[in-house]
């Protein structure tokens, strides 16, 4: 199987499969096999690769339309109900994130000092702010997105909570019984991934809304020259107070977070560990099959 997953922009989520998939099924995966292997992240839509087959395991949906199946398709386990439902799939092929695999692991990087309670954006929202020196403002441990898989590892293990705009941090946290809190700053922040998630760990979380911070300049038509210099003059300074408000919200609640854990979430162990083991029974009958 050749592996698949969205590379476009660096993301920890994504970053996972090149780092996950192979420790987990080692020889199954050929660069140049003509069958498609989809493991972490929202990437069940129309548009993949031409393929003979494609094989899934803890996939989601939700970006755009689901992809047309057919006898090409083998689905041994998607993310959650809601990417099931939208596939027509048996509701016993709702398991968990791929990335629940990690618990496979015997051993995961080691802890790195820092703040106690850490911050991930979500990919997009990292290409428009300052996040390291908002984070630093904040008192949070930032959790930069595009560092590699060791690293952010390592960051997590180092803190006692997470706030989470990034889902894959949040679910990250899960795996390491770390509390988190998820929260939303941006609009394209997808609510149907989230759900779908959630749903898979018995849980139904409303993230914390952020103030929103607009972009410093936007082209907008049929603008003089005269008012397009006097906007261009005033919206970096209306930036600079919207992140200032942004900073005082993270900082607080950060603050808010490390005196009282409990504010956080955390799936039940009993859930977790029975989930778990439906997508282990998966990935074996994966490894059996596509030898």
């Amino acid at each position: 199987m050749k592996l698949y997953y969205f590379n476009e922009a660096p993301n920890y989520g994504d970053a996972l499969n090149p780092w996950l998939w192979p420790r987990l099924l080692g020889h199954r995966l050929q660069e140049r096999s003509s069958t498609l292997f989809l493991g972490i992240g929202t990437i069940l839509k129309p548009g993949l690769p031409p393929a003979d087959r494609y094989v899934v395991l803890g996939s989601g949906g939700g970006y755009e339309a689901f992809p047309k199946i057919d006898h090409r398709w083998t689905f041994y386990g998607v993310r959650g109900p809601l990417t099931a439902q939208g596939l027509g799939l048996d509701p016993e092929l709702a398991l968990l994130d791929g990335a629940y695999l990690l618990r496979n692991l015997k051993s995961l990087p080691t802890a790195i000092d820092g703040p106690q309670i850490g911050f991930m954006p979500h990919w997009q929202t990292q290409l428009s702010l300052p996040w390291e020196k908002i984070c630093a403002r904040s008192g949070l441990r930032y959790l930069d997105p595009r560092a590699s898989v060791d690293e952010v590892l390592g960051q997590l293990q180092g803190c006692r909570g997470v706030i989470a705009e990034a889902m894959h941090a949040a679910i990250t946290a899960d795996i390491l019984r770390i509390p988190w809190l998820p929260v939303r700053l941006g609009r394209h922040i997808l609510d149907f991934k989230w759900r779908d998630w959630l749903a898979s760990i018995s849980m139904d979380v409303a993230p914390i809304p952020l103030p929103a911070v607009e972009p410093r300049f936007v082209a907008r038509n049929r603008e003089s020259a005269f008012r397009r210099l006097c906007r261009q003059t005033i919206t970096p300074l209306e930036n600079e107070l919207q992140i200032n408000t942004l900073i005082r919200r993270l900082a607080s609640l950060g603050r808010e977070f490390e005196a009282n854990l409990q504010i956080g979430h955390l799936s039940s162990q009993t859930v977790l560990c029975a989930q778990t083991n439906r997508l282990n029974r998966c990935l074996e009958r994966l490894c059996d099959k596509e030898n």
